[in-house]
């Protein structure tokens, strides 16, 4: 695994020094609603921010919810009832972890600048360069750690949920257990309750797990007492495989309510993988960089900055940012952007509304969106969303139209491209070369703020120049880093 040198280091935490230093004061954290309603955007947030923003309604409500949808069930349940409760939970479980896995491949930059912050915050105090080592590695460790524990708290919704239905079967007359779930194993298991064990975080810490409990009588008479949670090596030892919510009759499909190996513990093992990589990663980075922070060629403060800045912006997002806010907050959870330098804003047509603002995609459709032009979203890989000019964040899902796209001086184009501005230098000529276009574009925008200033934009949108900086600036670091994903690939 290749790690940047400090010039590639240098070159994005600038670009971020820009684009905070023109932001100022950012936007309030508005408290997450006390609701069930978890969208895939809000998804997409709670992760890149650390599991922070959103938490209510992606992590204590959404597990509160879905648990309780479940125990809502009344008496006298038929078959369908109870598979019906138990469909709601597994689509409303699968939407999180779906978007829990496609996070994990990209945030590797993100934990790296925990260890980046790290090693200058140790410098910057005075500590010898092993302290450095050993801060970067905590701060590494600790930020996976957060993930673990979200994990941990999505498994055990889905153990009360499993435990709940089940239980319902058992009240019915005319129901048992074996009826709503089956095993997908190698043996004859009966489900003995539940319990709790612990388990070791990256970080060296502790959380408790809830637990399944079986039991089996194997060949020969031998007995299995395999205990079934978030990160054992349940499918090695016991032969259990997967829980399977029955279907009520032929009309319908078995669904896996809990397949370990592909839903929980993949997910698991790739979170220990992943802080393993950059644990072994530290040595080498703060040796080839110490000698840097001496020189003064990187400055302690301006990565501390920058990385602190970064945190937060993923953060500061709210239902009700305005556009270009809105687009540097998706921006930095890795969705592709059109090219700001000269866009205005793209009329968009979607359930048959007519809005405004820019259309984001994980991947834009060859790399460019065209005017006059019916996308679906369902042939573009992963979530697609328009940012109107208000800052609403309105996913598009089935088809869609791109009708005219606007220039900031009003007139039409025929395309807009989406790529992400690269901000990775190899050398000393390139990071200066760099930097004065960095200096060029901030000057650009700061004309463009006083054209809006002065009532002269001709886009007719309510648009601040210094989030266009921001967007382009925070779509540069997350490149950046997938950038340097591909080199290791």
């Amino acid at each position: 695994m290749d790690r940047p040198n400090r010039s590639q280091i240098v070159a994005p935490l600038f670009a971020l020094l820009l684009v905070f230093s023109a932001l100022g004061g950012g936007v309030a954290v508005q408290p997450a609603a006390a609701t069930h309603d978890c969208s895939n955007l809000d998804s997409l947030v709670f992760f890149a921010s650390l599991t922070i923003a959103n938490y209510d309604k992606c992590a204590r409500d959404h597990q509160a919810g879905a648990v309780q949808e479940v125990r809502d069930a009344t008496t006298n349940q038929t078959h369908s009832d109870i598979y019906n409760a138990g469909l709601a939970h597994v689509a409303q479980t699968e939407q999180q972890r779906a978007v829990f896995a496609n996070y994990l491949n990209d945030t590797e930059a993100a934990a790296w600048m925990q260890a980046e912050s790290a090693v200058a915050s140790s410098y910057q105090n005075g500590s010898a360069k092993a302290v450095a080592k050993s801060n970067a590695r905590t701060a590494i460790a600790d930020y996976y750690a957060v993930k673990q524990v979200n994990l941990i708290d999505s498994w055990n919704a889905t153990v009360v949920a499993f435990k709940t239905l089940r239980q319902r079967a058992v009240n019915e007359s005319d129901l048992s257990p074996g009826q709503i779930f089956s095993y997908d194993s190698q043996r004859s298991y009966t489900f003995e309750g539940t319990g709790t064990a612990s388990v070791t975080l990256t970080n060296g810490s502790t959380r408790t797990v809830k637990t399944l409990e079986f039991s089996s009588t194997g060949p020969n008479g031998f007995n299995k007492y395999p205990t079934i949670h978030v990160a054992s090596s349940w499918s090695d030892s016991s032969r259990l495989y997967r829980i399977l919510l029955k279907a009520p009759n032929s009309n319908f499909e078995d669904e896996s309510f809990i397949g370990q190996r592909e839903d929980w513990r993949g997910t698991w093992i790739d979170i220990q993988n992943q802080n393993s990589g950059l644990q072994a990663e530290v040595d080498p980075f703060v040796n080839n960089t110490w000698t840097a922070f001496d020189s003064g060629q990187i400055n302690a403060t301006d990565v501390i900055s920058g990385v602190n800045q970064m945190t937060n912006y993923g953060v500061e997002y709210s239902e009700d940012s305005n556009l270009y806010n809105s687009v540097a907050a998706l921006s930095n959870l890795g969705l592709d952007t059109p090219n700001l330098n000269g866009t205005g804003t793209m009329a968009v047509t979607y359930n048959s509304v007519e809005r405004h603002g820019l259309v984001m995609a994980r991947e834009a459709p060859n790399g460019s969106w065209s005017a006059n032009t019916t996308y679906n979203a369902s042939n573009i890989s992963g979530p697609v969303f328009l940012v109107t000019t208000d800052g609403k964040k309105v996913e598009l899902n089935g088809e869609f139209h791109v009708g005219a796209i606007s220039s900031t001086d009003g007139s039409n184009v025929d395309n807009v491209t989406a790529t992400k501005v690269v901000y990775k230098t190899s050398n000393t000529s390139e990071l200066l070369e760099k930097m004065e276009t960095i200096e060029e574009l901030r000057k650009e925008m700061e004309a463009k703020e006083q054209a809006a200033a002065d009532g002269s934009s001709g886009s007719g949108t309510n648009i601040d120049p210094k989030y266009l900086l921001g967007a382009l600036a925070v779509i540069g670091l997350l490149a950046y880093g997938k950038g340097q994903q591909s080199k290791r690939d």
